[in-house]
């Protein structure tokens, strides 16, 4: 009886422990302690010329990157900006056996690395900004 006592408790310890110390990895990068909307951060190049635009235009303190350099054409300055973001995929779950120490290896990579894209162009006349457009699905999330 103390035996089984001893054996049942140690066990709860462990799977308190266990349970504890094998959370999942998140990996949060803070960019910010204020949380600003890409739309409102955009809004004030309005009015800018496109020299003013490009130098600048800081997305990587929103935690966003842009692909390449921007294009230019007579009417528009275009962004293509991508937001990479880890999906976490489900552990899989443990089949009860007894085995009462059984710990669970991952096999594989615990998320998925999404790239979120969203072309941002601001329309200009006389290389005036004088509003914004958003392209693509990604955009919305913004």
């Amino acid at each position: 009886m103390k035996l089984f006592i001893v054996c049942f408790f140690s066990s709860i310890c462990f799977l308190l422990l266990q349970a504890c110390s094998s959370s999942p990895a998140q990996n949060y990068t803070v960019v910010s302690h204020t949380k600003i909307a890409l739309p409102d951060y955009l809004e004030q190049y309005i009015g800018q010329d496109v020299s003013s635009i490009r130098r600048e235009l800081n997305l990587r303190q929103f935690g966003y990157e842009t692909l390449g350099a921007p294009i230019q054409t007579p009417n528009q300055l275009s962004y293509t900006i991508v937001r990479r973001i880890q999906i976490p995929t489900p552990m899989p779950t443990m089949l009860s056996d007894s085995s009462v120490g059984a710990i669970p290896i991952p096999t594989h990579t615990p998320f998925y690395d999404v790239q979120l894209e969203c072309q941002v162009h601001f329309l200009l006349k006389d290389n005036i900004a004088q509003s914004i457009q958003y392209r693509g699905k990604a955009c919305k999330g913004y």
